[in-house]
């Protein structure tokens, strides 16, 4: 797994990383909607205070969605100026996280405007724009893995600096670019749902 990870080609790291994700969101999903209180989440998250209540406009929602969810890919870009042990760049967790969360918020209806009941897990969340958004960051964290300036021995060590063996190729500037439009469209997505 590892090594797909670390691949050399942009769309093996992406793939992997996004399937490693369904994979935990999946589960939490899951977990969350048979064994966790509805609710449960609502308001607890660092996006949901910032997200407040739901706007009158469609342009006013559209800009707090994108304005919150293009400082969640900086955290991401951010992240990858670190590397841990030379081998997994700190920006793959953070995708990875937001997985699991976006799992549990949907299996326990906590989000700032709730739906009418818990989302059972089916297919049915194809419809949303949550997992299209996760795959922006996947894509994000996968064409920013190699921008490394600084090398962690733990998640808990202090970063020491050393030059990066790789620059941004050019298909990681495409996916870069390719994450930043996935990421609006399901904003604007979002944002519509949400206005109407």
């Amino acid at each position: 797994m590892f090594l797909l990870l670390m691949h050399k080609k942009l769309s093996v790291r992406f793939l992997t990383l996004y399937l490693m994700g369904l994979l935990l969101f999946l589960l939490s999903w899951t977990f969350s909607y048979y064994v966790l209180p509805e609710g449960v989440l609502a308001g607890k998250s660092a996006a949901a205070r910032l997200a407040g209540d739901q706007a009158d406009a469609l342009p006013v929602e559209l800009l707090k969605i994108v304005g919150i969810n293009l400082f969640s890919s900086l955290v991401v870009i951010m992240a990858n100026l670190f590397i841990i042990r030379d081998k997994m760049p700190l920006g793959y967790f953070i995708p990875l996280l937001w997985f699991i969360h976006y799992g549990a918020l949907l299996g326990t209806n906590s989000f700032s405007i709730p739906m009418e009941q818990p989302m059972a897990p089916s297919f049915e969340v194809l419809g949303r724009s949550g997992l299209y958004e996760m795959a922006a960051y996947t894509l994000m964290a996968a064409a920013t893995s190699t921008i490394a300036r600084y090398r962690l021995q733990n998640l808990f060590s202090r970063g020491e600096k050393f030059e990066p063996v790789q620059r941004l190729s050019l298909a990681s500037k495409i996916g870069i670019g390719a994450a930043f439009i996935l990421l609006i469209s399901a904003n604007l997505r979002e944002a519509y749902q949400i206005i109407s």
